[in-house]
């Protein structure tokens, strides 16, 4: 049996796939708790990255399209995860009343038949080379949803989206394949 993984347990994206508005995100204090929680608190972490863009917005019920909205701010974090809380992520200043954008590039070191789960509160979405692969949207507690893709060996476009409008909130993504 194949372990699932999360996304910090291969190479998700590098400095070439940033963009240069990206900030590097080094302010942890170096803790595991740090990088558990989408911080690159080292060299290491900050070449495994995924851009994080947050976006303010209010009384959503289904993630937004993102795609023109401007995010109030921009980061590099080590992977898509954040345990369901009801407090503050690490490095956001709002806790409800947002949406988050995650794109890297995930390495397949192996063809076969990938499955991913994101887990959210409230809602999220995951595509692999822009196919959907999981919908886990719409107002709701922490649930997780699947979703399998056949992919072949090499660098594979990942994006993942999820909303928050009230109450507890979280992410995490995994994959197994």
């Amino acid at each position: 049996a194949v372990p699932t993984r999360r996304f910090s347990d291969v190479q998700v994206g590098d400095r070439a796939n940033v963009d240069e508005e990206v900030e590097d995100v080094n302010g942890g204090s170096g803790e595991k708790g740090d990088e558990e929680q989408g911080m690159a608190s080292t060299d290491e972490g900050a070449k495994r990255c995924v851009r994080e863009r947050v976006y303010s917005m209010r009384n959503l019920r289904r993630l937004p399209n993102l795609n023109f909205k401007r995010p109030a701010s921009t980061r590099k974090v080590a992977q898509p995860y954040y345990k369901n809380t009801r407090s503050n992520w690490p490095g956001f200043k709002q806790r409800n009343n947002y949406a988050v954008r995650w794109e890297g590039t995930l390495s397949i070191r192996r063809a076969g038949t990938y499955t991913f789960w994101t887990f959210s509160d409230d809602g999220s979405k995951l595509w692999i080379d822009n196919a959907q692969v999981v919908n886990n949207d719409g107002l709701h507690g922490w649930r997780g949803r699947s979703g399998s893709k056949r992919l072949n060996r090499g660098a594979r476009r990942f994006k993942a989206e999820m909303f928050e409008r009230g109450g507890h909130h979280g992410m995490e993504v995994e994959y197994k394949g």
